[in-house]
């Protein structure tokens, strides 16, 4: 049995009577983007997962050490990382820090550093896995 990305949300949320999880990615948007080229897809997926580790260790450490304007500039740029793939909730996270850094409230924006952890998780597993279908 075949079911659509729809049918599922609403099955989950029926059996939790919680709302749907968001929709991690949009790789779909993201290949039209890029006129259908799945290896330039892949070639942004590898650059992705290669360079946020730095980037999230950076928002980390600027949270960390109070320095809004290294922190500022991190989630900016993990924000257009993500971006990329149509990744929402990864940008609406890491925009909110940079907004929060922008104006001088570090303390919110530290306190929204581990909402970002989790959709980065959920990103970097979907990214992973696209890759690896990709390669089979």
């Amino acid at each position: 049995m075949t079911t659509s990305g729809g049918e599922l949300m609403e099955m989950n949320q029926s059996l939790t009577g919680s709302a749907p999880a968001p929709r991690v990615l949009d790789l779909g948007s993201a290949l039209r983007r890029l006129r259908g080229d799945r290896q330039l897809l892949l070639d942004l997926i590898s650059f992705f997962l290669e360079d946020y580790p730095q980037v999230s260790a950076e928002i980390h450490r600027s949270a960390e050490q109070q320095n809004g304007d290294e922190l500022c500039l991190a989630a900016h740029s993990l924000k257009g990382l993500a971006a990329n793939f149509d990744a929402h909730e990864v940008v609406e996270a890491a925009g909110a820090i940079e907004q929060h850094a922008k104006a001088g409230d570090l303390t919110s924006a530290a306190q929204l550093v581990p909402g970002l952890d989790v959709a980065l998780n959920r990103l970097t597993a979907d990214l992973c896995n696209y890759r690896e279908a990709q390669h089979k």
